[in-house]
């Protein structure tokens, strides 16, 4: 979640809602690593309401931060045209793939309906939607066709499981290119981007975070140093932080 949110917000925007984002409840329980749980409770869900809303009202409180946001912003009359661009330009990244007209047509109505309060008070509302869709918080795979009892992932589909497996977040414009263009359909093309991924740093980075709960390394500062008659005179003052190393 807080790597999509950065993926998606810049580490700026991630900074200035961070203190918001820190209430989110850890995924993980005892037994499952965070990647594999899938039972949001209540506190989740009031914790991504009060991201989706800091993330709305960051960008409705500033007219910098509105104009990173899309360029449209930068007119003193921007209006529900601007907005409309900037739902079309940054939702298939939030959502991680193509708005339907519908989708947007609603935005825009939930717009129409916010800036009764003012043109800020709308933009954020459609930003807080945008934020709490469940294709943002939920990697869904709904949209591929049936083929004998069988759901053929579309490349958009395919793209985010091998981004979030590898990366843990979502997949970089080259990927999301090469699913557009049908090159994940065969196996060559989806090695190819496999191996391109492996590659970069932030696969390294996902396997330690995978690693050290799979170990157990993240519990490692809980534990404490060995009795003396354990240790055997050994120095053990810094074997939690060597274990972790």
């Amino acid at each position: 979640y807080e790597n999509t949110l950065r993926a998606v917000l810049g580490q700026d925007v991630f900074a200035a809602i961070e203190d918001t984002v820190s209430v989110v409840p850890e995924d993980r329980t005892s037994d499952v690593l965070d990647t594999l749980s899938q039972q949001p409770t209540m506190s989740h869900v009031q914790a991504y309401f009060a991201v989706a809303e800091a993330i709305g009202e960051h960008f409705a409180s500033s007219e910098a931060s509105r104009s990173e946001l899309h360029a449209c912003f930068a007119a003193t009359d921007w209006a529900r045209p601007c907005v409309e661009q900037m739902v079309e330009a940054i939702g298939p990244r939030v959502l991680r793939r193509a708005l339907d007209p519908e989708e947007t047509q609603r935005l825009a109505a939930l717009y129409d309906k916010a800036s009764a309060g003012g043109r800020e008070q709308g933009l954020s509302a459609v930003l807080s939607a945008l934020f709490q869709a469940p294709d943002f918080l939920f990697r869904l795979e709904v949209r591929g066709e049936l083929e004998q009892d069988v759901v053929r992932l579309t490349g958009r589909e395919l793209a985010n499981r091998l981004a979030y497996a590898l990366w843990g977040e979502p997949p970089d414009p080259e990927l999301v290119s090469a699913a557009d263009s049908g090159a994940l359909d065969g196996d060559d093309g989806l090695r190819e981007q496999a191996e391109r991924l492996l590659a970069d740093p932030r696969a390294r980075r996902h396997f330690g975070h995978f690693a050290s709960q799979w170990l157990l390394l993240d519990h490692v500062d809980d534990v404490e140093n060995p009795p003396e008659y354990v240790s055997d005179g050994l120095d053990t003052t810094e074997l939690n932080v060597a274990v972790q190393a």
